[in-house]
């Protein structure tokens, strides 16, 4: 299978990696500086939680900060989160979809007004 780009993934060789110019934005994402950011944060690396081993122990001080009746002050544990998320999306990570020695493999995706989907289709031996 040669290479696919979908959204913001690449599936090559019955693998899927995070597309790079993607994935930049959150390497370059300023530090936050109210809780709005912060939300904003931790719902965009969310989407990449597979990519990042223990995702909820790495962003644990960040979502802290969201928490009813919580003063924002951003210290340096939430500051190494930002990091450690960073970084963790910085990498070449990358999740393997099934063995490679099975038969046939197939992408589908559609697009239109209305939505988006995608299937793999996967023939055992």
């Amino acid at each position: 299978m040669g290479q696919v780009e979908f959204l913001v993934f690449v599936v090559e060789n019955c693998e899927i990696h995070l597309g790079r110019e993607k994935t930049n934005a959150i390497v370059e994402y300023p530090v936050p500086c109210g809780v709005h950011s912060v939300r904003r944060l931790i719902g965009v690396t969310e989407f990449f939680h597979l990519f990042v081993l223990s995702y909820a122990v790495i962003a644990e001080p960040l979502t802290a900060l969201l928490c009813k009746g919580v003063k924002f002050q951003f210290t340096d544990g939430q500051e190494q989160a930002v990091r450690k998320l960073q970084d963790a999306l910085a990498g070449d990570k990358v999740q393997s979809m099934f063995r490679r020695d099975d038969k046939v493999t197939e992408l589908h995706t559609n697009l239109s007004a209305d939505g988006l989907g995608g299937v793999t289709i996967h023939e055992k031996r």
